[in-house]
């Protein structure tokens, strides 16, 4: 074996060594205003394009609830005018009642009349 192998082969066996505390903080030190810089940078075109699909997803579900609540509401005021209409027929069927009781009421006197009753 050559020495070159030979000293690949002893280097290959034993482990890396460990960075040191300083050359931790030095790197530390080096790659945190990179990754504030990145945080603190314009939001990129794909970044910008997710946010604006959250903003349209959430208008469109807005707007899909909104769909909703006039449906409901315009079910609500066809309710409401079949109820008027009814009302409006029942009123009228009992002015007629009223008017046919009055004039009942109102034959019967006349034939009671000059009797002591």
């Amino acid at each position: 074996m050559t020495a070159l192998a030979h000293a690949h082969r002893r280097r290959a066996i034993r482990p890396a060594p460990r960075p040191g505390p300083r050359l931790r903080t030095l790197a530390l030190a080096c790659t945190l205003p990179a990754l504030l810089a990145a945080c603190a940078s314009d939001p990129t075109f794909g970044e910008r394009v997710l946010a604006s699909g959250e903003e349209t997803a959430a208008l469109g579900e807005r707007a899909i609830a909104g769909e909703r609540a006039v449906d409901r509401g315009e079910a609500l005021v066809s309710r409401g005018r079949d109820r008027i209409r009814e009302g409006e027929r029942l009123v009228s069927e009992g002015r007629a009642l009223i008017e046919e009781g009055t004039r009942e009421q109102a034959a019967v006197r006349r034939a009671l009349e000059g009797r002591d009753i």
